[in-house]
């Protein structure tokens, strides 16, 4: 990369590479806007907790976090796993609240496109705007996690950033930004495959390795962590986050969604473009004998591990569809750049395939705002977590039926504590008799006194569920110490009497 040090930002392109940021921002904006409300339920809990912190003074940093007390979260042992991606929130709520955060989410997507920019292969204008069209076509899964109010999109820019850095060989700014990762968001390991792709790349071009990339490197990661406002717990929580919730054949308890693989068809709408079009440049790369430099080996080899992770797990949809992108469109550059005139030829079918799939990016857009769409009202739990606030004392636990009903209730109730939230797995590292309990009871297997049972081993009288556990519901009606306190609507609260 070395010989086009420069050649990303030269003025020629300078104008286009503006006009294509513009256009990515508008189309961020366009998936943004089918909803009023924030894309993903997480979003909620990094808004509210942006606003903590921006209620409580720089120098009382960090914020305690008591909203999770009976959980590997309580305070004593919380981890800000996305400290400065909070930070980042914090001028958003301050300005504008839902809508300026929705802009954030906007922003931070617009960013991603612009650290992309930064490892697009130099050439002409129209292999910036093929590559560009790409980042929009191939995933909409993609485009949707990239809308979120959810740190991946920092996260990711941040990666892309590291990545050019270290193809450069600027260590210092490595080792900078790797400090950074840490403290952005407990993604960081990321930065331990790129360096085991990049090794493995130079290795395979020269038989040499970057002793300076593994000191930039190890010495960002140890600062970052040990440097920490929340060492030793940041330590501890990221054992439980990455480590300890799995298991030989799976998890140790259920966990999210976006834990678990894409099923076939989604798969394929999802994953099968990016696929297909890493396995076509791979193709013409073997029929060009192309040069594996240390540029393309990185990428490729990224494009493979992130494809991997991918496949077991969707929420890595976010990386394997860019490095896909761009390691195909370096290898196809080098094949246009290295092969005879009969062989250049042989690349205006791909980039002709290219050019035709790029209408459809249009309709993978579509794709993603109408999966945003589908987004919960903004107002949902409101008035159940408003109503708890007035009826219970402060720092109350509530007993919640899911542990995805947190951070809306956080949202708009900080005045009670809850049960389980963020991740099942923290309320069983905590508590596994517990958690079997509360699994139990709100599935509506524990058919004598659920109410009763949760609230002598939680110690709580209130229990939160929505509609979809009807199971529950009707095992709490035949409960004589739970009685209905609330019907919000869309949530009830049930309060237990029982005796100490």
């Amino acid at each position: 990369m070395g010989q086009h040090r420069s050649a990303a930002w030269e003025p020629s392109v300078r104008w286009t590479l503006a006009l294509l940021t513009g256009i990515a921002f508008l189309l961020f904006a366009y998936i943004q806007q089918g909803t009023p409300a924030f894309i993903g339920t997480d979003a909620y809990y990094h808004v509210k907790l942006a606003e903590r912190m921006l209620e409580t003074p720089i120098t009382a940093w960090p914020v305690s976090f008591p909203w999770l007390p009976r959980t590997v979260l309580s305070e004593s042992r919380f981890s800000d796993h996305h400290f400065l991606f909070h930070v980042a929130l914090i001028p958003f709520v301050h300005f504008g609240g839902l809508l300026a955060t929705k802009w954030a989410a906007v922003l931070f997507a617009t960013t991603v496109f612009v650290a992309f920019q930064l490892l697009v292969p130099p050439g002409s204008t129209a292999v910036r705007i093929y590559t560009s069209v790409a980042f929009f076509l191939l995933s909409p899964a993609f485009l949707y996690r990239m809308s979120m109010v959810r740190a991946q999109s920092l996260s990711l820019a941040l990666l892309l950033v590291l990545v050019w850095a270290l193809l450069r060989k600027r260590h210092f700014l490595v080792g900078g930004l790797t400090f950074l990762y840490v403290w952005l968001y407990n993604a960081f390991p990321l930065v331990l495959i790129l360096l085991a792709c990049y090794t493995a790349a130079l290795w395979i071009e020269a038989r040499t390795w970057d002793r300076r990339a593994f000191v930039a490197i190890g010495a960002g990661l140890l600062l970052g962590i040990l440097v920490n406002p929340y060492f030793p717990q940041n330590v501890i929580f990221l054992f439980h986050h990455l480590i300890d919730k799995f298991q030989i054949g799976g998890f140790a308890v259920r966990v999210g969604r976006e834990w678990y693989p894409y099923g076939a068809k989604a798969f394929l709408v999802h994953l099968g473009p990016s696929v297909l079009l890493l396995a076509g440049a791979v193709a013409m790369a073997s029929r060009c004998r192309s040069r594996l430099d240390a540029v393309v080996g990185t990428l490729l080899l990224l494009a493979l591990v992130t494809g991997v992770m991918a496949f077991r797990s969707r929420r890595f949809v976010e990386l394997f569809p860019v490095f896909a992108v761009l390691s195909s469109a370096w290898m196809l550059q080098q094949c246009a750049l290295t092969g005879t005139r009969t062989e250049r030829a042989s690349v205006i079918p791909v980039v002709t395939s290219l050019l035709l799939l790029s209408l459809l990016a249009w309709k993978s857009v579509e794709v993603a705002r109408s999966e945003a769409s589908d987004a919960q009202p903004y107002n949902r739990y409101r008035t159940s977590a408003e109503w708890l606030a007035r009826h219970s004392t402060a720092g109350e636990l509530v007993i919640t039926a899911d542990w995805d009903d947190f951070p809306r209730l956080f949202h708009f109730n900080h005045h009670n504590r809850y049960l389980a939230g963020l991740d099942p797995y923290f309320l069983y590292a905590a508590d596994p008799v517990g958690f079997k309990l509360w699994k139990a009871a709100t599935s509506g297997s524990l058919k004598e006194t659920p109410g009763a049972a949760l609230a002598r081993r939680f110690e709580s009288r209130w229990l939160f569920l929505d509609r979809k556990h009807e199971r529950f519901r009707k095992a709490l009606a035949k409960d004589p110490n739970a009685r209905l306190a609330f019907d919000g609507g869309d949530s009830y609260v049930y309060e237990v009497r029982v005796a100490r």
